[in-house]
């Protein structure tokens, strides 16, 4: 079993878990985009339970049904719940002690991605979430 462990860039806030996440993926929506001053995030989903947390992350709800969570001391972006899946969570794969762990599988939002920072990996690339059509 592998353990994930990660946290923000002054150790403020941590997380650990056992589980193994059940999607990781580029994100190249304008939201993830501004939340982490980056033209595309990697971001895994994971079931909360198990999942646990140290230090007291910041929340800000980024739209009607979706909240951010960062660190309030450093401000590392690192975990996005929605109020549609709330036993999942997910986090910000760079955020992990050691990211090689976690490599992402899709891209999603590939539609929405900034014409200058190319996309030239073999990876399926979705118009939106998952389940859209992929472009």
């Amino acid at each position: 079993m592998t353990v994930l462990e990660g946290g923000c860039m002054c150790g403020g806030v941590r997380y650990r878990t056992e589980a193994k996440p059940l999607r990781s993926v580029y994100c190249h929506c304008s939201q993830c985009r501004k939340w982490n001053g980056a033209p595309a995030i990697v971001g895994a989903q994971i079931d909360r339970s198990g999942f646990t947390i140290t230090g007291t992350p910041a929340t800000y709800r980024s739209s009607a049904s979706a909240q951010r969570q960062f660190c309030p001391t450093c401000g590392g972006s690192l975990f996005y719940l929605s109020d549609e899946t709330p036993d999942l969570i997910s986090f910000m794969v760079a955020t992990l002690d050691d990211p090689e762990l976690v490599p992402p599988t899709a891209h999603i939002f590939a539609a929405d991605g900034l014409s200058w920072s190319r996309i030239d990996d073999n990876l399926p690339k979705h118009r939106a979430w998952l389940d859209t059509e992929e472009i």
